[in-house]
């Protein structure tokens, strides 16, 4: 029995409804779990066997973010750092003393000094004159470039969102390796969670992401899909990436459309009009091409009003054709209206939700659902609504918004707290998830969305040797006790990606 391990531990959580105690065990070969259940898995140990014993660890299934974008992480840490850079002058003395260059593009990080209007434009684009460049504030919607930055990437300054900073990151990927290196850091802090798997966004043509990551172990699994920025749609581009990229690590999925912005900065469609920047007809007509290739849609919507009209558009798409298997996604959805909740599962449209949303917000004061939706507030992040109308809800994390936090994710959904823990009755606690919801939500619902075959995400027989051991059981675990627990060792394939310290 050569390249088997036999995990054991405490106890785990097998699949929906699956919780074992009492000593349980989890046999891996060739990558693919054989056997699991209670007891020591002894009668699965042969000559050659590894045994690793996790003491009292809790095994979950390898956990699955549905909605990433690592991308967007291929500025963390690059370019010089100007954090401490009180003036322009200051800033550049810093600059020059390194190569900062990014695909061509010199990047900077961090730069505070911006904030009080203390730009010297003319220092800053005689130091910097012929080579773009591009500062970029504590936060990357808060940028300046020079002229030959916008010469390259557009007129004027800052890049508010993963979209905008599309060319950056097409420059960036004109080295493979900055993309390489990207994912495998992405992959590291995702295995330090217990991810083994994402959907991840690419853009257009994926910028050169995909090639780049062809062939390359990467510690995790990546299912892509496209998402058009700069021009619409290309079916026939999407379809040759799927037929190209297929492999059990890296391929294609389907295509996600934007419709709206965000709730929070008043860009996202509500449903009493007061914004509504999208030409839903021009996007009809996108997604009836995307679903006659037979090609997996998502419509990312985030206020209820989007929502409701991409259920419209989902409704068409059906009217077209009623006898065509879908798979049809909603990612984001953070407002939705009750009557909706109902037309989901009626349309068979399935949600990507960040479950750990509220753990972005120090506490119940610091967070502006209350504030800015009044009582409209009990559809934001509605997740008993979803599961009690049997839609399918995946866990998701936007990422670089959110990293992927299992515990946080109970913390939010399951107690709706806040960073602080608090409120101590929960937020609009009614929409609260059980345990084992957010559990399902980060394993076994995203493999029906995604139209796995292998249905993986159980800790059983058949399903992908990907497995997480927490330091305690997070079924049994109170709110303090789940807020404090840490990954201690994630296996991938049957073999380890992460351990703990």
């Amino acid at each position: 029995m050569s390249g088997r391990t036999v995990y054991t531990a405490e106890s785990m959580w097998t699949g929906p409804g699956g919780h074992l105690t009492g000593g349980v065990f989890v046999a891996v070969e060739d990558g693919t779990i054989t056997a699991s259940g209670p007891g020591d898995g002894s009668a699965h140990r042969g000559t050659g066997t590894e045994h690793v014993d996790l003491c009292g660890a809790f095994l979950t299934p390898g956990l699955h973010d549905n909605h990433t974008f690592v991308t967007g992480t291929v500025l963390e840490g690059r370019g010089t750092d100007l954090s401490g850079a009180a003036t322009t002058d200051d800033a550049l003395a810093r600059w020059v003393t390194e190569d900062a260059r990014v695909g061509g593009v010199a990047l900077a990080r961090g730069w505070r000094g911006a904030a009080d209007a203390v730009v010297d434009r003319s220092a800053f684009e005689a130091a910097t004159a012929g080579v773009p460049t591009v500062w970029f504030g504590a936060d990357t919607g808060e940028a300046w470039r020079n002229a030959a930055a916008r010469a390259r990437f557009g007129d004027g300054d800052g890049f508010p969102d993963n979209e905008s900073l599309a060319p950056v990151f097409s420059a960036a990927a004109e080295d493979p390796r900055i993309v390489v290196d990207t994912y495998r850091r992405a992959g590291r802090r995702l295995a330090s969670a217990g991810v083994t798997s994402i959907k991840d966004v690419v853009f257009d043509d994926s910028l050169g992401v995909l090639p780049a990551l062809e062939g390359k172990d990467l510690g995790f699994t990546v299912t892509a899909v496209v998402q058009p920025v700069r021009r619409r749609i290309d079916i026939d581009e999407v379809q040759r990436m799927r037929e190209r990229y297929r492999a059990p690590g890296l391929r294609v999925h389907g295509v996600k459309l934007m419709t709206d912005g965000i709730v929070p900065d008043g860009t996202a469609t509500l449903l009493d009009g007061t914004v509504d920047v999208v030409d839903w007809q021009t996007l009809l007509d996108d997604a009836r091409a995307v679903d006659a290739a037979g090609i997996p849609l998502t419509l990312n919507a985030d206020g209820d009003g989007a929502v409701r009209h991409s259920l419209d558009v989902f409704a068409d798409l059906l009217a077209d054709d009623r006898d065509r298997p879908r798979r049809w996604t909603i990612s984001d959805a953070s407002l939705v209206h009750p009557q909706d909740v109902v037309r989901m599962r009626a349309l068979g449209v399935g949600v990507e939700v960040y479950l750990q949303f509220l753990q972005l917000f120090p506490s119940a004061a610091d967070a502006f659902m209350d504030d800015l939706l009044g009582d409209r507030a009990e559809g934001f992040n509605a997740f008993r609504s979803l599961v009690d109308a049997r839609v399918t809800v995946t866990a998701g994390t936007d990422l670089p918004l959110l990293w992927p936090d299992l515990p946080g994710s109970i913390v939010a959904a399951v107690y709706r707290r806040f960073a602080d823990l608090g409120p101590a009755v929960g937020w609009r606690s009614a929409q609260a998830l059980t345990v084992d919801e957010v559990l399902t939500a980060w394993t076994v619902a995203p493999s029906a969305l995604l139209g796995d075959v292998d249905r993986p995400g159980r800790l059983a027989a058949g399903a992908p040797g990907d497995l997480v051991a927490f330091d305690r059981d997070l079924v049994v675990s109170d709110l303090q006790s789940v807020a404090a627990a840490r990954v201690v060792r994630t296996v991938r394939a049957g073999r380890t990606v992460h351990r703990g310290g």
